[in-house]
């Protein structure tokens, strides 16, 4: 069990994401960046299942059910997912609520996030028009590039809780709820 109000407390923290290499990479990649930099160390760990929202919310509880058996569990459980063309997102988010896994979903895709970080955009875009702007930025085959500005999250958290996106519109096309999971991540 981990000592609590110590220097060396840490927050565990469980990301799950429905993407296999996007979401896991800059996860990844922005734990590397605060470790470098932050005071406060946060241990989170990052799980790609593909793409089903549902399953990504049964594997959240699972891991966290093994960790809470183990005697250390995680403090906060997240659950990363995207619109898309998901018939089951509905049921993902209320199955999340009953069992207690938090949400950051983003619309229509996590790349909105990414892209955050380079610029701001608040027209409506498709999942292609997303992939082709951060092509720009060096990104590939999914893959976020070496190197990747995590110093400019910040911006990204900006823009990303700027209303009207976040607020108000029921199909706010352009908005991500991954600020929450980050502020999590980087008090």
């Amino acid at each position: 069990m981990r000592k609590r109000g110590t220097r060396g407390e840490r927050r565990k923290i469980l990301v799950v994401t429905e993407g296999t290499r996007t979401e896991p990479q800059y996860f990844d990649g922005l734990c590397a960046h605060v470790r470098a930099t932050a005071t406060q160390v946060v241990s989170v760990r990052t799980v790609g299942v593909g793409r089903d929202p549902v399953r990504g919310v049964r594997e959240a509880e699972q891991r966290r059910a093994e960790e809470q058996r183990k005697g250390d569990p995680f403090d906060e459980v997240w659950c990363v997912v995207d619109v898309d063309e998901h018939r089951n997102l509905e049921q993902a988010l209320a199955l999340a609520g009953k069992r207690g896994v938090a949400t950051a979903v983003s619309n229509p895709c996590f790349e909105i996030w990414v892209l955050w970080h380079y610029a701001d955009c608040v027209a409506a875009c498709t999942q292609e028009e997303l992939r082709r702007r951060l092509k720009r930025h060096g990104f590939s085959d999914k893959n976020v590039p070496r190197n990747f500005p995590y110093a400019a999250y910040p911006d990204a958290l900006r823009r990303a809780e700027s209303p009207p996106r976040c607020e108000g519109n029921q199909d706010p096309n352009l908005s991500s709820g991954v600020h929450r999971v980050v502020r999590a991540i980087c008090p």
